[in-house]
């Protein structure tokens, strides 16, 4: 999925998870953090939309993080990430 086009965001993260994943509450910390500073699109794959983007990019995993530069996919973190991680690639 990394290098691939990105619909609707020039720059920022878009994040992927389940209310049912404990790995993904144990990011939402994380995530807050990580709103303070940039664009954060947050998708719930329990819902339609989110969902169908998840098959679309082929996500087999909650939480998903992607990192968007110039609208393309410039790094993927499956699983917890520390939001200064995350920072580091945006």
């Amino acid at each position: 999925m990394q290098g691939k086009v990105f619909e609707g965001l020039e720059n920022g993260v878009v994040y992927f998870y389940s209310e049912r994943c404990g790995a993904c509450k144990l990011m939402k910390p994380e995530i807050e953090r990580l709103k303070e500073k940039v664009k954060v699109f947050e998708m719930d794959v329990a819902k339609p939309e989110g969902y169908r983007l998840a098959q679309e990019l082929g996500l087999v995993a909650t939480p998903t993080t992607l990192v968007v530069r110039d609208g393309i996919i410039k790094r993927v973190f499956v699983g917890a990430v520390k939001h200064r991680r995350i920072l580091q690639e945006v």
